[in-house]
């Protein structure tokens, strides 16, 4: 597939509980993170759907977001468990083989979210969240730049946002459009 764009801020940087030494702090280091919502630039070109080419698309996005969705739970639980490692473990040391382990088990993971989120944007679409397994596809209604919004477990997209306005502004789609 290639090599995987990266963002700026492609790295997620832990919360430490604050009792930590400042050595401590120091050696939990960077973990990788799925990108998802905090990077949707990935230098692939706008595509806009109609709500009928958008619908089409479902059956693979389905698929992706279902892989998304339960590997993401996965990479946090990971994550979790390098935290307690990492208040654990002995600043003077560094890493243990413990938080090692998990952090090549962390990178795994992130590697293959990255992987899924990089196939949605490949189809034109925009993954907006990993609880609700949100997905926006580029469209127009009325001559205005809209998103078509779909969510995990709705069957067909019936739901639109403005741009701005994201979820909260959810719309039904109307039923001219739907036809």
């Amino acid at each position: 597939m290639g090599e995987t764009p990266r963002c700026r801020d492609a790295e997620w940087t832990l919360s430490r509980p604050s009792h930590l030494t400042s050595t401590q702090r120091l050696t939990s280091q960077r973990l990788p993170r799925p990108l998802g919502v905090l990077c949707l630039d990935l230098g692939v070109p706008r595509k806009y759907f109609s709500l009928t080419e958008a619908n089409r698309t479902l059956p693979l996005v389905k698929r992706v977001v279902a892989d998304i969705t339960a590997l993401h739970p996965k990479w946090r639980d990971l994550v979790y468990k390098y935290e307690l490692a990492a208040a654990q473990a002995r600043p003077d040391w560094g890493e243990s083989k413990e938080q090692l382990d998990l952090r090549a088990k962390i990178e795994a993971v992130a590697r293959q979210i990255q992987d899924y989120l990089l196939e949605l944007e490949q189809i034109g679409c925009v993954f907006k969240g990993f609880e609700q397994g949100l997905v926006d596809f580029y469209g127009k209604l009325d001559g205005r730049e809209i998103f078509w919004c779909w969510k995990q477990g709705e069957d067909r997209i019936d739901h639109w946002h403005d741009l701005e306005s994201g979820y909260a502004g959810r719309q039904p789609v109307p039923e001219v459009v739907r036809g």
